[in-house]
Formats: C-alpha cells, structure tokens, sequence
C-alpha cells in the first residue's frame, strides 16, 4: 500500500473544482490516487455509486451483489462537501466532510469512521497566487500535526516532498500532466533515491481514464482498464466496466441528482 501522506497529498492536484469528485481507493477504504479522480459536467447535487461483483455467461456480464456504496453531496457553487461511503450490506463504512474558503479551495477534511468518531484531520495551505503548497496530516487525541507534504511547480511536473512526524525527509513524487492538464504519469520514489512505484495514465476524448498501468519496484506490473457504457445527457458516464490485468473486476452503476 502507498503511504497515507503519499495518496492524500494528491486530492488538489488533480481535481478541478466542481469538475471534479474523488472516489473510494482499490487500496484502502479513504485514501486516493490521482486515478480515483474523474470529470463530472453539469450543475450537480449529489451522486451515488454502487460496486457490484459481477461473473460473466456467454460473454454477458450480469451483476451480483453490491462491494460499496458512495455518495457525493455538492453545495451550490459545485464544491463537493461530504462523502459517505457504506459496505456492501448497507452498514455505514466512513464519512468525509470538506471545508472550503472563499476562494472556493478546499482547506480541510475531516474523516469520520463507521461510528461517527473523527479519526483524521488533513489541513490544505495556498500561496498568493492560489496554488496548494503545503498539505497537513493531523491525527491522534490532539490532532497536530503528524506528517507534511510540500510541493514545487515546474512547467507540467509537480514535486511532492514529503515529510515524517520529526520534520525529516521521507520521499518524493513527481507528477506530471499533459497540455490538457490530465495526469498522465505518478511516480514515487523512497527515501534514498530508488523507485517506489509509478503509474501511467491514458484517457479517451472526454477526458476520462482509461487505461492505468502500474510498476511496482519488484518489476511487477498492474493494469487497470475502465470500459464506459451509459452516458446520460450532460455527458456523464452511468456504468462501467473494471477489467484488472485481463480479468473482470466490477461494476460500477452511477445514479447522479442534478440542481433544478
């Protein structure tokens, strides 16, 4: 698993206002990659997602029962405000809520477990001309600050150096971006230099992930490859089809609530 700081530090980077939701991780219950964002249109209220097992017959794939639920809840100015996330049988799993400031960026994130107890707090902090500088890992009875991510802006890459609980180096990531400004490669080095993990992204002509393909620093690779079905009128995808090295994985079924 990726660390905490390495996955979390990346929500900004990738999203872009109301364009924008992230969603649950293949590799934890909260935290996210930069794969886990995708484009929404339209002026939305809230989505629901549900994850299905499916199995295949005769080359039709058929649902089974549900993995995860998550719903999205957005406010008036597109901002997505609060996530709640539940098993498969309907038990409630974790909670988010989102703050923002006046200059609609997120600045704080508290999570919330199964029972309603706060567990994390993530703080967000900007420069003057708007970009993320500095993200806060805040957790344990006082919530200070247990581990920090800065970050350096060059052209389409973005560093990400992370620091441990005693304000020493742990790593880096560099993110970079095509000219459409989608993340199209991840890559995470460990303290002394060598390879972590990276991962390269490809996308369709909305805009939307279709392929990732993840080295590990053993040489292993994954590929996870996103098939679209439904598109609803605002041009937001409905279904799709989770294929993980070959193999079908899931699908996911979006139900999308729009402002009137």
């Amino acid at each position: 698993m990726k660390s905490i700081s390495t996955v979390i530090s990346c929500l900004l980077l990738i999203s872009c206002s109301q364009k924008r939701i992230h969603k649950k991780s293949s590799e934890s219950q909260f935290y996210v990659l930069p794969k886990e964002y995708e484009k929404v249109y339209g002026t939305i209220k809230s989505i629901t997602e549900s994850s299905y097992f499916v199995q295949k017959k005769s080359g039709i794939i058929l649902k089974d029962s549900i993995k995860w639920t998550n719903t999205f809840k957005f406010n008036n100015l597109g901002n997505e405000i609060e996530i709640i996330s539940f098993y498969g049988n309907g038990n409630p799993h974790w909670k988010t809520t989102n703050t923002f400031n006046k200059n609609n960026q997120l600045v704080k994130v508290n999570y919330f477990n199964a029972v309603g107890e706060l567990n994390y707090v993530f703080d967000y902090y900007y420069n003057a001309g708007g970009e993320l500088i500095e993200f806060d890992d805040c957790t344990g009875e006082d919530f200070k600050r247990r581990t920090r991510t800065k970050y350096k802006y060059a052209g389409d890459s973005i560093e990400l150096i992370h620091y441990n609980k005693l304000d020493s180096f742990d790593h880096n990531s560099i993110l970079k971006k095509d000219k459409k400004g989608n993340v199209i490669e991840f890559k995470t080095n460990k303290h002394d230099g060598s390879l972590w993990f990276v991962s390269f992204y490809s996308y369709n002509k909305v805009g939307d992930i279709i392929v990732d393909s993840c080295f590990q620093s053993d040489g292993s690779l994954s590929i996870t490859i996103s098939e679209y079905g439904d598109i609803d009128n605002e041009g937001n995808w409905l279904t799709k089809n989770i294929y993980v090295d070959n193999k079908l994985d899931g699908v996911i079924v979006r139900q999308i609530e729009y402002n009137k």
